[in-house]
């Protein structure tokens, strides 16, 4: 774990004694576990009107003992749900992976105790985009979610990154970005990608290029994998 992750889990850890239970949660301040649902919203102008899409989250943070001295388990957080998938006009597909647009593998875990909707009941929402919050504690600064396509839908090789600027570039004219957004909740987790990841040549324990070899330059494709697309933890 890279040294400003483990400062953040400490100072999240911290923030969870103080505060008592997050919302939707169960379980004393300082012991035993606490869980948190957020739902995060993509949508995209088109040709067509607006299409979008969400997926639902629920993170589970056990917690240290209430004595926490040198060496003493320290509590730890999990993640379960999916990427969002936002199926455009003619069969096309925008993926908001778990992971930050930096590549920060912790995002989806970071990014409601690192937001403004830390501590807020039920329904509280705040927009990623396009007005981008600041969050100095995420390592990239950036608050979105890494935008992914596949050029070619069932090869999980041709992964390309996008960017809010670059839709129109891809995709055609009219189709924007319209909205980025998370906001807690208490539904159920969604499960949307179940059945898809396989059609997308994407499996377990594997990165999206199957024959990935060690490299010191990796291509995208190389550095993701089914993680990035759903978590069971």
């Amino acid at each position: 774990m890279r040294r400003r992750d483990l400062i953040g889990a400490m100072a999240a850890c911290g923030l969870l004694a103080a505060c008592g239970s997050e919302p939707g949660s169960s379980g004393a301040a300082g012991k035993g576990t606490n869980t948190l649902r957020y739902k995060m919203t993509v949508e995209v102008d088109t040709p067509h009107g607006i299409k979008s899409g969400y997926a639902i989250r629920e993170l589970t943070r056990r917690r240290p003992s209430d004595s926490l001295g040198i060496g003493q388990d320290r509590g730890s957080t999990k993640l379960r749900g999916d990427a969002v998938v936002v199926r455009l006009p003619d069969n096309r597909e925008v993926f908001a992976l778990l992971t930050g647009v930096s590549g920060d593998v912790n995002y989806s875990t970071q990014i409601i105790y690192w937001s403004e909707l830390w501590g807020k009941p039920e329904g509280a929402s705040l927009e990623l985009y396009p007005a981008i919050p600041r969050m100095d504690s995420l390592d990239s600064g950036n608050a979105l979610p890494m935008l992914v396509r596949f050029a070619v839908q069932n090869d999980s090789r041709t992964v390309e990154q996008l960017r809010p600027e670059e839709f129109e570039r891809v995709f055609g004219a009219g189709v924007k970005i319209r909205r980025i957004s998370v906001s807690i909740t208490a539904d159920p987790v969604t499960n949307f990608l179940e059945n898809h990841l396989e059609g997308l040549g994407i499996n377990k324990n594997e990165s999206l290029d199957g024959d990935f070899r060690p490299t010191t330059r990796p291509t995208l494709a190389q550095k993701l994998g089914y993680n990035d697309f759903t978590r069971e933890q």
